[in-house]
Order: structure tokens, then C-alpha cells, then sequence
């Protein structure tokens, strides 16, 4: 069996699970997530070094991506979009749900309703020397984080 055979069966076995349960759907981003938006302040109230249990999922509540989030806003630094919700959400790399990493993603809507996940980028890149440290993070939705890539603004 090829690899790209393990991983479509893998996907599928994961699948099924999700769709024996209503609480749980694939976003178009191809993460498996709780049908549930989280308030902004509920998430960020609770950063700190200790995990969080919801729907029976652990949630690890330490992260440069939340303290960016909390410390510099939910706003696009470039386009001006603001984030409005959380997601609880995960990669599952295995169909059991045990092994995985729940987080939780910052998202916008635009003009027409569709999700926009915020993510955290570097003011200086690491590419250039930047520092990992959260003076050099802003937040920046998908979009604009794509369109600057490392370059320097």
C-alpha cells in the first residue's frame, strides 16, 4: 500500500467518525473542528500554562499565537479585518482522536460571510534574523500574511 493509500484511508476512517457525531464537521481548510464558536474573550482569558478540556477534547492554553492575539489585538494589521471568533479545531493525524492537538483558530468574516483565519506574523522575519519573541509578532489575517511573505514592510 503507497503512502497516498494509507493516508486516504486514514482520512476516511477519521471521516466516519466525525460524520457519527453532530458535533463535530471538516472546515474548508481541512481541519476537523467542534461546531461551536468560542468568544474571543472566553479564549483569551484563559491563556496560560495549564491545559483546557472542552467536549472532551485537551486543549494546551500556552502559545505565542494567543499571547499575540491578546497583546496586539485580533485585528489585521494590514487590511483592518477584525477577528470575531474562535474555533476549537485539529489536524487529526489519527483517527483517534486521543493522539491529536486541539487549538484553538482565530477567524473574520468578510463582507460575504466567509471565514478568514487570523494567524501571527513576524515583523521581522525569522528568514531575516528576526527574534521569535512577541515584540516582533503582529496580527495579520491569512491573506495578508500570504501576500507578505518574509519580505520586510
Amino acid at each position: 500500500m503507497t503512502k497516498a493509500q494509507k493516508r486516504k484511508r486514514k482520512f476516511k476512517s477519521v471521516k466516519k467518525k466525525i460524520d457519527r457525531t453532530r458535533f463535530h464537521s471538516i472546515s474548508p481548510l481541512g481541519y476537523v473542528r467542534v461546531n461551536m464558536r468560542y468568544p474571543i474573550d472566553f479564549v483569551l482569558a484563559n491563556i496560560g500554562h495549564h491545559y483546557l478540556t472542552l467536549h472532551g477534547h485537551r486543549v494546551k492554553m500556552w502559545s505565542k499565537r494567543y499571547q499575540n492575539f491578546r497583546d496586539h489585538g485580533v485585528t489585521c494589521v494590514k487590511c483592518g479585518i477584525k477577528g470575531v471568533y474562535f474555533r476549537l479545531e485539529c489536524q487529526c493525524l489519527h483517527a483517534n482522536w486521543e493522539g491529536n492537538a486541539w487549538h484553538f483558530n482565530l477567524y473574520a468574516l468578510d463582507e460575504n460571510g466567509k471565514e478568514i483565519m487570523m494567524t501571527k506574523d513576524h515583523i521581522i522575519p525569522r528568514s531575516k534574523g528576526g527574534a521569535n519573541g512577541i515584540n516582533n509578532l503582529q496580527t495579520m489575517c491569512s491573506f495578508c500574511n500570504l501576500k507578505k511573505s518574509d519580505s520586510l514592510e
